[in-house]
């Protein structure tokens, strides 16, 4: 079958970002692998990196800065302060959207964690010219802005007179919810 070429294809953007989801999948189980040891997920390891990083925060802002869904942000912090590793305290700003910050606990756990990452992530430095990496991470950093503004462009359409946030499979299920063709 010939493909019809278009003015708009992308090959080299489009088999990069084939390339980053298809190295995310890997570099997740590694991370999955390595946290599990200590007895946690790379998602939760995330969401302590995020407050170590950033200092106390609310449910919703740490989902608005992923992005994802606050109930997903909301269970991870359950679970994490029923294991002691992080707390809700009041928030100044707000009466009833409490802050998440780390415990002592929690900011122990999260060194032993950060520590065996470097160790793992020291070990692969030898396979790769520090130039390429510092190319890559400013491409990298780039493209993550760049989707953070097409994802803020993108994320909610007007629908009957309301915002409605874009399913699963974007703009097309909409339309084709519609019946539009």
């Amino acid at each position: 079958m010939t493909r019809v070429a278009s003015p708009h294809r992308a090959p080299l953007m489009g088999e990069l970002f084939n390339e980053i989801a298809y190295t995310y999948f890997p570099l997740r189980a590694a991370g999955d692998a390595l946290t599990a040891r200590f007895g946690q997920t790379t998602a939760e390891w995330g969401l302590m990196r995020s407050l170590d990083e950033r200092g106390p925060m609310t449910v919703a802002a740490l989902a608005r800065s992923r992005p994802v869904a606050r109930q997903w942000i909301q269970r991870l912090a359950n679970q994490l302060t029923g294991d002691g590793l992080i707390e809700f305290i009041d928030n100044p700003d707000h009466k009833r959207a409490k802050l998440m910050r780390l415990t002592p606990a929690g900011q122990r756990l999260l060194r032993r964690i950060t520590a065996a990452s470097e160790r793992w992530v020291a070990g692969m430095k030898s396979d790769f010219d520090e130039r390429q990496i510092r190319l890559t991470l400013g491409l990298l950093r780039r493209l993550k802005q760049r989707l953070r503004t097409e994802f803020d462009s993108l994320k909610s359409t007007r629908h009957q007179g309301r915002t409605r946030q874009v399913p699963k499979g974007g703009r097309e299920a909409l339309r084709l919810r519609k019946g539009e063709p």
